[in-house]
């Protein structure tokens, strides 16, 4: 319609990422022109593997604002998939002498980006995850319907690893024995992090669950529902659930929910849980669980009971250094990155595994 009724060129850009929509748009003369902005920074060669019919090759842009993000905090330019952005000339990948034989534990970002840039190389890999389906803390981050993007992003990676000839192995534990009976000259471990659960009464009760069990649809929940903890994950959680038709309540012991989110997306995110109807308790912790909902308590000491049926656990991640305690000594070069190192963001995760990647 927009096109009909002007007498210019039309271009657009910013949303349309993959090559068979962009054609389409064209072909029906909805637009004349694709304009291509953030995705040139996820993958240069986006022009390229698209003409030469390789679109499952190009590496898809999350729209998740780091590069705008990163410019508004006048750091150097920076892309969550792309690690060679800003350090194309001083982080170039090199055929691996000697080539080795390298473990990676855990199929998240951190280690299926390390994974497939060592075995680019020359290193003959093994990628091992617990989990029948790889992608780590990606999978419940791909569940709100406007992040399907990071499931894109999977997707991707997966690709990449059956690419570059990394073996995976799913649903298998690694521990000090199998590591043993492998012997490999390198392990790297990307296996995660635990959840942070808070040392309050009650907390051990049936009605409480963790966020990652909601996401991933592992448990069910009520129809009255308590959110601890107002970040990003809790805060997605929460709309998830109150796109269901759930009453949510947020509770938030910072002054602000959504204190750890870029700006551009936390305006979109808080329209979203006003136009839901999720309220929160900014200023509060939790305090006790009960079996019918929790008490939380301000910086001034001032309690109040909020009623729900299950009470959801969005408090943050631990770093597990099991494995990594217990390789020590057994193996001459072991690294730790991503999330078993410290938890963060998706960004860190992958040039985390990147650079492990090129350097070993």
């Amino acid at each position: 319609i927009f096109k009909r009724e002007i007498k210019a060129p039309v271009i657009l850009g910013q949303q349309l990422g993959d090559p068979d929509q962009c054609e389409k748009a064209i072909r029906e003369n909805k637009v004349d022109f694709i304009g291509l902005g953030r995705a040139l920074l996820s993958d240069p060669e986006w022009p390229n593997k698209a003409r030469a019919g390789k679109s499952e090759e190009i590496r898809p842009c999350l729209k998740c604002m780091d590069c705008f993000d990163r410019y508004l905090a006048e750091q150097y330019i920076g892309c969550a998939v792309n690690p060679r952005l800003g350090h194309e000339r001083e982080w170039p990948v090199m055929p691996a002498y000697p080539p080795k034989k390298v473990l990676v534990v855990g199929g998240g970002p951190a280690g299926m980006e390390a994974a497939r840039i060592a075995a680019s190389r020359g290193h003959k890999v093994t990628l091992i995850d617990k989990n029948e389906r790889l992608g780590g803390l990606l999978i419940a981050a791909a569940v709100p319907d406007y992040k399907y993007r990071i499931g894109r992003f999977t997707a991707w990676l997966e690709r990449q690893l059956n690419n570059t000839g990394v073996e995976v192995r799913r649903g298998i534990e690694v521990k000090a024995d199998l590591v043993k009976e492998m012997k490999p000259d390198v392990v790297i471990l990307a296996n995660g992090a635990k959840p942070l659960i808070p040392k309050v009464s009650g907390v051990e009760k049936k009605n409480v669950v963790h966020c990652l069990d909601v996401l991933n649809g592992r448990t069910k929940v009520g129809e009255k529902t308590v959110i601890i903890g107002g970040n990003l994950v809790g805060c997605e959680t929460a709309i998830c659930l109150a796109k269901g038709g759930k009453k949510v309540e947020i509770v938030e012991m910072l002054p602000e929910i959504l204190s750890d989110v870029s700006f551009f997306n936390k305006v979109s995110m808080m329209k979203e849980l006003f136009q839901y109807g999720v309220t929160s308790h900014v200023n509060y912790k939790l305090s006790r669980v009960k079996d019918n909902g929790v008490d939380i308590i301000n910086t001034e000491s001032e309690e109040k009971f909020l009623e729900a049926n299950t009470v959801i656990i969005a408090t943050g991640f631990l770093s597990d250094d099991s494995l990594y305690k217990s390789l020590e000594g057994l193996i001459e070069e072991i690294y730790s990155i991503g999330d078993s190192l410290q938890p963060r963001r998706i960004y860190d995760a992958v040039q985390e595994g990147y650079l492990i990647g090129k350097e070993i």
